[in-house]
């Protein structure tokens, strides 16, 4: 077994650990967190998310130390790896340690430390990571020191940083139950969430050649640029925002103007994104062996990007603490997937996966967002869902008819349809600001 196929399933175990031991703490806290008035009720929150996560992470860490060896030898046949193990495992509890005070200083508004502490967090893990693969030559280990050592580092500034709230800090007691009772419907509905993945992942892997499946997994990993770039940014600022103004009665507002914002800027964001990438996947792979990938790009990104108007319109569930019932949703969807898998995949192959994602995304948005409408009422028109389904079709399609071989083509019809396209959501976008503010 390759050392990267080595990693990657301690990866994989690392993550399996983690999304079990941090217990959905992150997204408790963010949501009780604005249930208090007082800054000293909102530091008690955070203390109390805290000490659930130390607990936690010890479990974890103890898990790997005592455990790191059978584990190694039911993954890899040897207990060769179980100091990689017991190190992951003891990042992965670093990380969603890290992870609270994070998101404390994104839901207190401190959005320049933030930013630093993110940023200075990565570059820190691809500067070591790089020093320990190829200056010391230290394989799978270096990839993980690479990764442990900044999360240890990260950690005693974020005690030394929030020292003052820490002496002073509270538990509370109460928010215990709430928080725990939050966050494993929330880790439920994660790991039914992945189990979509898993769904595609097999089918892809079970009815594809290779070729075919190396380029379905380049256009999933190019297509989670959207994730990265614009979903998760957006709901790391609009989630606390919205969460805020319900305790002020005041989340319909806020929640119709995110709608707008994101079906617009996201739409474009995934136009720009999804023509760029796919010039530089022609650009870099002269061969032409994954060109095809940039066929399905556009489909898959625009399928992100459907996935994540739930944190804009399935926001009820949250609001009422009821979990539970997005775990049912995505059990659903689950089966709908496997069942478009089983059908499309064997007869189409690749078109077949893609359209699959694209369905099963789709109607896990439009189940949630009915759903939640349920818990929590908000007028959202589904017709700017639809008129983006039909640009993002028209799009598509002419591209594919009209503007794929020629570069100079390809260039200019991208422009033309571009422009065509955001005037015709830009018009939409004002229309419906007009509109909604005169109600």
């Amino acid at each position: 077994m390759t050392e990267y196929g080595s990693y990657s399933l301690i990866l994989l175990s690392n993550s399996i650990a983690s999304a079990i031991f941090y217990f959905g703490i992150t997204s408790a806290l963010t949501r009780s967190y604005f249930d208090y008035d007082s800054l000293e009720g909102r530091a008690n929150c955070f203390y109390t998310s805290l000490i659930i996560l130390c607990f936690g992470a010890v479990c974890q860490i103890t898990l790997g130390i005592i455990f790191g060896g059978v584990l190694s030898e039911v993954l890899f046949s040897t207990d060769v790896y179980w100091k990689e193990i017991a190190l992951m495992f003891s990042n992965g509890a670093l990380s969603f340690i890290n992870l609270s005070f994070l998101t404390l200083y994104r839901i207190s508004n401190n959005p320049t430390k933030f930013f630093t502490c993110s940023v200075v967090t990565m570059l820190f893990n691809l500067v070591l990571v790089y020093l320990m693969i190829l200056h010391y030559d230290l394989g799978v280990m270096g990839v993980i020191l690479g990764f442990v050592i900044p999360q240890f580092i990260l950690l005693l500034f974020y005690i030394f940083d929030n020292a003052q709230l820490l002496k002073s800090a509270k538990i509370i007691k109460s928010e215990i139950k709430v928080q725990i009772n939050f966050g494993l419907q929330v880790v439920i509905s994660s790991f039914l969430s992945l189990g979509i993945l898993w769904s595609d992942q097999f089918f892809v892997n079970n009815y594809m050649s290779t070729y075919e499946v190396g380029v379905y997994a380049l256009s999933v990993k190019l297509a989670s640029a959207i994730t990265v770039g614009f979903v998760n940014p957006f709901n790391q600022v609009f989630n606390p925002l919205a969460l805020e103004q319900y305790r002020n009665n005041n989340a319909e507002k806020i929640i119709k103007s995110a709608y707008k914002f994101y079906l617009f800027f996201g739409f474009i964001f995934v136009l720009v994104f999804s023509m760029c990438l796919e010039e530089l996947l022609y650009f870099f792979d002269k061969n032409g062996s994954y060109n095809e990938s940039a066929k399905y790009l556009f489909v898959l990104m625009f399928s992100l990007y459907l996935f994540g108007l739930i944190n804009v319109t399935a926001l009820g569930f949250s609001f009422k603490r009821k979990m539970l019932e997005v775990t049912k949703v995505y059990l659903i969807a689950f089966i709908i997937n496997l069942f478009l898998n089983y059908m499309l995949i064997p007869m189409y192959d690749l078109p077949g996966a893609v359209v699959s994602t694209f369905l099963s995304y789709l109607i896990l948005m439009a189940m949630l967002k009915v759903r939640s409408n349920m818990i929590f009422e908000v007028n959202l028109p589904h017709g700017y869902i639809l008129g983006s389904c039909l640009l993002a079709a028209f799009y598509f399609f002419s591209l594919n008819v009209f503007g794929r071989d020629d570069f100079i083509v390809r260039v200019c019809f991208k422009l033309i349809v571009f422009i065509f396209v955001s005037l015709i959501a830009f018009g939409v976008y004002v229309f419906s600001k007009k509109s909604w503010s005169s109600e």
